[in-house]
C-alpha cells in the first residue's frame, strides 16, 4: 500500500506518517527518506526534532535531499519507506544552494516519484498543503507552488490512500476501507470541548451561533494585544490568542471549562512566511490545535458546509 499524507503546518503529519509506516511494516525493514538539506540553524533544529521523534522506531535514515534518485534506489525491494517531504524535496531540487533555480525540477522529480511509487514495498509520502492563502508571490514562488501541486497530484494518482491531516486528525479522501485499520480512532469519552476551525469567511461564527444556540454576547473574540477573557461560553479567533502568548512568552492554555466552544481560523495552509515571528505563530497555532483536538469534538467549515472530523 502507498499512502499520501498532506496537511498544513504542524498539523501532525510527520507523527501520523511514522505511526502509519510502522503499522504497514509488520516487522519489515523501514527506511526514512530524509529530504531536507539544512540551510540555517532553524532548519537544523527542525531536523533534530524529527530525529528525536523517530528515535527507537527502527527507521534507517537515507539522506537523499541532494541526490534523490541515488538515495531511494538503494532501498531493498520489500522495504517500507517514509518520504518526508515532497515539499522539501522540490525546494532542494528547484533551488540548489549557490546555483540558479532549476525551473523544470518538478518534471524530473515526477518521473522519480512515479518509479518510487511502483517500488515493491509499502510506503508513505508526506507533503505540505501550501495552496490556501491570498498572498501575492513572485514568479519563482508561484512556479514552486504550482510544481508542488502537480507533484502531489501525480503521487496521489499512484497511491492507494489519500489522507489530509487537520489538527492531528486524519481525514481520508481515498482508500477508506483499507486505511481505517491503520489510522488512530477518536476517543469519544475525551471530547469535553467543541473546536470549530476553517478558513477566513467560511461561516464559522454563524455555524456556532446556530448549532450551540449562542448570541453575539456569548462570543468573546481574542485580540493580539490584550489578555483574553475565558469566562464566555464561546472563545473565537484563537489564532490571535496564540499570537498574544508568543509575544508575552507564555504557553497557550488548554484547560477550558467542559462544553466551551472554541473557534480558530485556519492559518496553516500557505507558503511558509518570510518573517520568523509569523513562522513561529503559525507553527505554535498548529501545535495548540492538535492539543485542543485531543479533547474536543472537531468541526471544520468549508464554504459554509460543516464537516465533523471527530
Amino acid at each position: 500500500m502507498k499512502v499520501l499524507l498532506s496537511g498544513g503546518s504542524k498539523s501532525g503529519k510527520s507523527h501520523l506518517a511514522q505511526e502509519l509506516a510502522c503499522k504497514l511494516a509488520r516487522g519489515r525493514p523501514m527506511y526514512y527518506l530524509a529530504t531536507m538539506v539544512p540551510a540555517d540553524e532553524e532548519d537544523r533544529e527542525r531536523i533534530r526534532r524529527h530525529v528525536a521523534e523517530r528515535a527507537g522506531l527502527g527507521f534507517v535514515t537515507v539522506e537523499c535531499g541532494a541526490d534523490f534518485a541515488s538515495g531511494w534506489r538503494s532501498l531493498p525491494q520489500d522495504a517500507v519507506f517514509l518520504l518526508d517531504s515532497l515539499t522539501a524535496l522540490l525546494a532542494q531540487a528547484m533551488f540548489p544552494p549557490g546555483k540558479p533555480p532549476v525551473t523544470d525540477a518538478g518534471t524530473f522529480l515526477s518521473r522519480e516519484l512515479a518509479l518510487l511509487a511502483e517500488h515493491g514495498g509499502d510506503g508513505v509520502f508526506v507533503s505540505d498543503s501550501i495552496f490556501s492563502d491570498g498572498e501575492s508571490y513572485d514568479g519563482l514562488t508561484l512556479q514552486y507552488r504550482t510544481a508542488l501541486a502537480e507533484l502531489e497530484r501525480d503521487v496521489a494518482a499512484r497511491c492507494d490512500g489519500i489522507v489530509e491531516v487537520c489538527a492531528g486528525i486524519p481525514v481520508i479522501h481515498a482508500g477508506a476501507d483499507s486505511l481505517r485499520a491503520f489510522l488512530p480512532q477518536a476517543k469519544e469519552d475525551a471530547m469535553q470541548l467543541h473546536l470549530v476551525i476553517g478558513g477566513a469567511g467560511q461561516g464559522k461564527t454563524a455555524f456556532v451561533k446556530q448549532r450551540f444556540q449562542l448570541r453575539d454576547t456569548d462570543i468573546y473574540c481574542c485580540s493580539r494585544s490584550s489578555a483574553p477573557d475565558f469566562s464566555f461560553p464561546c472563545i473565537s479567533h484563537l489564532e490571535n490568542y496564540v499570537y498574544y502568548c508568543l509575544r508575552h512568552g507564555i504557553e497557550p492554555r488548554c484547560d477550558f471549562p467542559p462544553g466551551t466552544v472554541l473557534v480558530c481560523d485556519d492559518i496553516f495552509c500557505g507558503i511558509v512566511p518570510l518573517s520568523a515571528e509569523d513562522r513561529a505563530w503559525r507553527e505554535q497555532t498548529g501545535r495548540f490545535l492538535q492539543e485542543l483536538a485531543r479533547r474536543s469534538h472537531v468541526t471544520r467549515l468549508f464554504c459554509g458546509i460543516a464537516e465533523d472530523l471527530q
